[in-house]
């Protein structure tokens, strides 16, 4: 799990998400961390919902988690894929 309060200096997801303009959310923290925590699969939206869900913490709603993996793709954090039966797949950039 991402940590929620830390030094913006210091934490590389907070490091990411500011040179690319975006707000570093507890959510934004959250889903970034977890997918370069994860960097060789690609997830569906569905899947990240449910491991979401399953991390113990509090669930990221459906929409937010839209929204987000929307921002971080259009920014180039996240590699969106269309497989053949045009489904959307998300994972982190690589490096």
């Amino acid at each position: 799990m991402v940590p929620t309060h830390s030094d913006p200096s210091t934490d590389p997801i907070n490091a990411l998400l500011s040179a690319h303009g975006l707000r570093r959310t507890a959510a934004s923290r959250r889903v970034l961390g977890w997918l370069l925590a994860h960097p060789d699969t690609s997830y569906t939206h569905a899947q990240l919902q449910q491991a979401f869900t399953q991390d113990g913490a509090e669930p990221l709603d459906r929409v937010t988690l839209y929204r987000l993996i929307d921002r971080l793709t259009q920014v180039g954090l996240l590699l969106c894929r269309v497989d053949s039966q045009r489904v959307r797949r998300y994972q982190a950039m690589p490096a």
